[in-house]
Parts: structure tokens; C-alpha cells; sequence
């Protein structure tokens, strides 16, 4: 007699891993082809003259300018946001699948791999969209990643050095996501401080893990900000006419407050 649960499973089995297989051929075979003259060559001039851009609504520049340097080529650019986006998905697999198992929601019987691999698909399906350049809409996708599988990955874990670690880090991925593209920053914070709020027992851990997160987030942000206007000081480059991003923000409703 078939046993088609079994038959089932490997099927999916099968099915999610050919997937995987198939898109990460593409999307490495696809890394040094073509390029996008619309927003993909926006987020390069920003990459690679980082210091021309003195207006603008996002401060992705900050962050993709040091990932050109690191790179150096665009097949190597694109790597690089490969790489970021698999590695956060990953990382959201592994600590979905642990806040699930530790609270009862999935069997512990389904393979920690299988739910990588599922996780993967998502993320390089966001190929069939645009490029894997590093931009403030990837680097947003990999910080939500990054930072909502870190949490998840506390789930009833004793409050030690490791579970301080880990909401160090999601709160500094919380950091990029405000700095690349501020509103759905909020909206990722939100949803984290959401899930500590769930996943911790007790009000004085809920507050103290909401605390933690939103107090590494802000110290990375102000950290960067900065960094960078050291940076342009040592560099000789004025930083009182180029200006910080808040100054440019405030810069920017100045301009066009009018017209709305």
C-alpha cells in the first residue's frame, strides 16, 4: 500500500531543493550580465561617488559606498548583495524555525535545512524584480531579515551574554534600515519590538528587550552620523555646505514644501 503522506513529503522535498538549486544558478550565472539603466545605474553613481550626493531621501550611499570599495567591480557589487540577502534569510530560517519549535507552533520533525532552503527561494526571487545591487530597498529586505531571526532566535533562551548579543545585533540591523529607507524602518522596528513582546515572558524582560534593541539602533544611527561627518572633516571636504543627511532631509521640505 502507498504510503502517500510520506510520498508527499519527499515530494516537497524534491520540489523546494530543485528550486533552490535552479535559482542559484541563475542568480550567480546572471551576476556579470546586463545592467538596469533606470535604478540599478542611480544606486551605482550613489556607490561609487558617495561624496556627490548632497540631497536626497535615503542614506544608503553610507553604507553601499564601502561595499563598492570592497567589491570593485559590478558582477562583485552584485555578489556582495547576493551574499547579504542569503545570509539574513538564513539567519530569519534559523530563528524562525527555533521560536517556532521552542513555543509548540511547528513539529521539531521538519528539517532546520529544508526551512533554509524554503527561506532562500523567497529571498533570490527578489532577482525577478531587480538586480542584487546593493540598494536601500535590498539592504532594507536583509535588516528585516537579519534583525527579526535574531530575535526570534532568543526565544526561551536565559538572559546571558549570547541572548545580549544577539539583540545588540538585531538592533544595529535595525540601524541600516532606518539609514536606508526610514519608514519602513519604523514599520521593521515595530514588528520586532512586537515579536520581543511575545516571545518574552515576563513585562520587566518585554520592556528590557525593547529597550536594548531601540537603544543599540539609536546608538548605531547617531554612530554613523558621526562617523561621517568626521569623515568629511579629515577628508577637507566642507562639511557645512555639503551637510549631514538630517540637514539634507530638512533641506529637501524646505524645497519643496511649497509645492505641496
Amino acid at each position: 500500500m502507498v504510503n502517500f503522506t510520506r510520498l508527499f513529503d519527499v515530494t516537497v522535498r524534491i520540489w523546494i531543493s530543485g528550486c533552490f538549486a535552479i535559482l542559484l544558478v541563475y542568480c550567480l550565472w546572471s551576476l556579470d550580465r546586463g545592467i538596469d539603466l533606470t535604478d540599478e545605474s542611480y544606486y551605482l553613481t550613489a556607490a561609487i561617488n558617495p561624496e556627490a550626493v548632497t540631497l536626497g531621501i535615503t542614506a544608503m550611499h553610507w553604507v553601499t559606498s564601502g561595499l563598492w570599495r570592497l567589491s570593485g567591480s559590478l558582477a562583485g557589487f552584485r555578489g556582495t548583495g547576493l551574499i547579504i540577502l542569503g545570509v539574513s534569510s538564513v539567519v530569519l530560517a534559523v530563528g524562525t524555525a527555533r521560536a517556532f519549535q521552542m513555543t509548540g507552533i511547528a513539529p521539531r520533525s521538519i528539517p532546520t535545512l529544508l526551512i533554509i532552503a524554503c527561506s532562500l527561494v523567497g529571498a533570490f526571487l527578489y532577482h525577478a524584480f531587480v538586480p542584487f545591487t546593493p540598494s536601500y530597498n535590498l539592504l532594507t529586505v536583509s535588516v528585516a531579515y537579519m534583525a527579526f531571526g535574531l530575535v526570534c532566535l532568543t526565544a526561551n533562551m536565559p538572559w546571558r551574554g549570547y541572548f545580549y548579543c544577539l539583540q545588540l545585533l538585531s538592533g544595529m540591523a535595525l540601524g541600516v534600515a532606518f539609514l536606508a529607507k526610514f519608514s519602513s524602518g519604523v514599520i521593521v522596528w515595530i514588528i520586532v519590538c512586537s515579536t520581543i513582546a511575545v516571545l518574552n515572558g515576563s513585562s520587566r524582560h518585554r520592556i528590557m528587550g525593547i529597550c536594548l534593541i531601540t537603544g543599540s539602533m539609536a546608538a548605531h544611527h547617531i554612530g554613523r552620523y558621526l562617523a561621517r561627518d568626521i569623515q568629511r572633516i579629515i577628508g577637507s571636504v566642507p562639511a557645512w555646505r555639503i551637510g549631514i543627511y538630517a540637514r539634507s532631509q530638512r533641506n529637501l521640505f524646505r524645497a519643496t514644501g511649497p509645492l505641496l
